[in-house]
C-alpha cells in the first residue's frame, strides 16, 4: 500500500532545481535487505500515476533480489517527479548489479536535480563501469565531464572529452565541451579549432557560435565577434541530443506529472503563455500540489506578470504545502513589484528578503535565492550583507549570467573596479548575444568612472 509522498520533477534548470522530501530507506531482518520506498500519492487524485507506482514496488517486493526490479521503480520514480525517493532503488540495484554502469548513472541524474557537486561520484561509478564503446557509453562520459567541469575539477574531464573524441571525432556535445575547456585554459586557438567544427552541428552549433562570438572579442577581432553573433541568432536553440537511458525512465512518464513536465519543457523552450495555459486548469482544481502554483507562479513571472506570481505562490503554499522554489519565486514577484514602487517598496524589499531566507534555510544550494536576498539587502541598506550573499551566489552557480553580472556592478558600486570588471567581462562571456544587459552595464560603469 502506497503511503507517502515526496519528491518534485526533476530534469529542472537553476532556477527551477527545488527541495525535494526525505528518503524512505527502511530494513527489515538483515541489514543488505532494503526495503522499496513507501511513497503518499494519496493527494494527487492521479489513479495512472499510482498505479504506476504500486506496480513497480509491487514487483520489488516479489522480487528483493533483482536489480532490474530495483531500477525499474526508480525510473518509474525518477520520470514522475519523485527524484529523491529513486535514489534509494538505484542505490540498491547498483548494489546488485555491481557491472551495470545505467545505475550509477541514473542515480546522478537524480541527485543533480537536488545537489549537482553530489553527483559527480555516481558519473564516475557509471564510467569506471563501462565495458566498450557506443552511443550510451559517450552520454555516461559526456555527462560525467560536464559535472567534473562544474566543479573545476578539468583535468579528468579533459580525459573523459578526450576518450569520446577517439573514437568519435565529430561528436558535437564533446566538441563543445573540450572548446569551453582550452577556452577556460586561456589556449585560445584550440578553443576556436573545437568550436568552429560544432557550426554545422544542431547539437551544438548555437552555444557554439555565442562562444566563438566572445572568443573573436578576447582576440581583438570585433568583426569575426559579429559575424558569430549573428549566427548564433539565426541557429535555434540546440537540441538535448539522445540519451539512451534517460529515455528509459522519460518513457514512464504518466497521469498528472506528465503534464506538469511538458509544462516545465514549454517554460524552457520559451513557450511561456502556453505553459500558463496548460498550468491554470491544474491549479484551479480542488486537489492541485504545490509544484503546479510554483510552475504557473514562475511562468507568471517571466511575462512580468509580479501581482498575479505572488497571488498563485501565496494561494500554494496557504495549502500547507513547503518548498524552496515556492518561496524563492514569491521572492522574485515581490521583489519586483517592490522595484516599480520606487521609495514605497521598502516593505516589498523587507517581505523579499524573508522569503530568500525561507527558501534558503530548505537548499542553502539555491544560487538564485542567495541572487535576490543580496539585491533585496541592497536596497534595505546593508551594502556589506549583500555583497556576501552575491558573492555566494556567484560561487555556488559560476556559469550563470545574472550572479556574474550583479555582483560585479555591486564590487564597482564599492569601488572594487578590477574585481568589478573582470565579473562583468564574464557575464558578457556567459550571456553572449542573447543579453544584452552585461554589455550594457559594463559600457554605464566605464563611463562612470573615466573608461578605467
Amino acid at each position: 500500500m502506497i503511503s507517502r509522498r515526496t519528491g518534485v520533477a526533476v530534469a529542472a534548470v537553476v532556477v527551477l532545481g527545488g527541495a525535494l522530501g526525505g528518503l524512505a530507506w527502511r530494513y527489515r531482518g538483515a541489514p543488505d535487505r532494503a526495503q522499496p520506498p513507501v511513497i503518499d500519492l494519496a493527494g494527487e487524485n492521479d489513479p495512472a500515476l499510482e498505479r504506476a507506482v504500486e506496480d513497480a514496488r509491487s514487483k520489488v517486493l516479489r522480487q528483493p533480489g533483482s536489480a532490474e526490479a530495483w531500477g525499474w521503480l526508480g525510473k518509474v520514480l525518477l520520470a514522475n517527479g519523485i527524484g529523491e525517493d529513486s535514489l534509494v532503488c538505484f542505490a540498491e540495484a547498483s548494489r546488485l548489479a555491481p557491472a551495470e554502469p545505467r545505475w550509477p548513472y541514473l542515480r546522478g541524474l537524480a541527485q543533480q536535480a537536488i545537489s549537482p557537486d553530489a553527483a559527480v561520484p555516481f558519473f564516475q561509478e557509471a564510467v569506471r563501469r563501462l565495458a566498450g564503446e557506443g552511443p550510451a557509453a559517450d552520454v555516461v562520459r559526456l555527462h560525467c565531464a560536464e559535472a567534473l567541469m562544474r566543479k573545476g575539477e578539468t583535468a579528468e574531464a579533459k580525459g573523459l572529452l578526450q576518450e569520446v573524441l577517439r573514437h568519435d571525432p565529430d561528436n558535437p556535445r564533446a566538441l563543445l565541451a573540450a572548446g569551453m575547456l582550452a577556452e577556460r585554459a586561456n589556449d585560445l586557438e584550440a578553443a576556436r579549432s573545437y568550436l568552429v567544427r560544432c557550426l554545422g552541428r544542431p547539437l551544438a552549433r548555437q552555444r557554439a557560435a555565442t562562444r566563438l562570438a566572445a572568443l573573436s572579442l578576447r582576440k581583438g577581432d570585433p568583426a569575426a565577434a559579429e559575424r558569430y553573433r549573428q549566427q548564433a541568432r539565426r541557429f535555434p536553440r540546440d537540441a538535448e541530443g539522445p540519451d539512451p537511458y534517460a529515455d528509459e525512465y522519460k518513457a514512464l512518464l504518466v497521469g498528472r506529472r506528465a503534464r506538469l513536465l511538458r509544462a516545465q519543457g514549454l517554460i524552457r523552450a520559451g513557450a511561456i503563455q502556453e505553459a500558463v495555459e496548460l498550468l491554470q486548469p491544474m491549479v484551479n482544481a480542488d486537489d492541485a500540489e504545490l509544484e503546479a502554483y510554483v510552475k504557473l507562479g514562475m511562468a507568471l513571472a517571466l511575462l512580468g506578470k509580479y501581482r498575479e506570481a505572488e497571488a498563485v505562490l501565496r494561494r500554494g503554499l496557504a495549502r500547507g504545502q513547503d518548498q524552496a522554489q515556492g518561496h524563492y519565486f514569491l521572492c522574485v514577484a515581490v521583489f519586483h513589484q517592490a522595484e516599480r514602487q520606487g521609495a514605497r517598496g521598502r516593505a516589498g524589499f523587507e517581505e523579499a528578503a524573508a522569503q530568500a531566507r525561507l527558501a534558503l534555510a530548505r537548499k542553502p544550494d539555491h544560487a538564485f535565492a542567495r541572487l535576490y536576498l543580496g539585491l533585496a539587502l541592497d536596497k534595505l541598506g546593508k551594502p556589506s550583507e549583500a555583497l556576501a550573499e552575491l558573492e555566494q551566489a556567484a560561487r555556488i552557480s559560476p556559469e550563470s549570467t545574472d550572479p556574474q553580472l550583479h555582483l560585479g556592478e555591486a564590487l564597482l558600486a564599492r569601488g572594487q573596479q578590477q574585481r568589478g570588471y573582470a565579473h562583468l567581462e564574464k557575464a558578457i562571456e556567459l550571456a553572449g548575444d542573447s543579453d544584452p544587459r552585461p554589455r550594457k552595464a559594463l559600457t554605464k560603469w566605464r563611463e562612470q568612472t573615466g573608461g578605467k
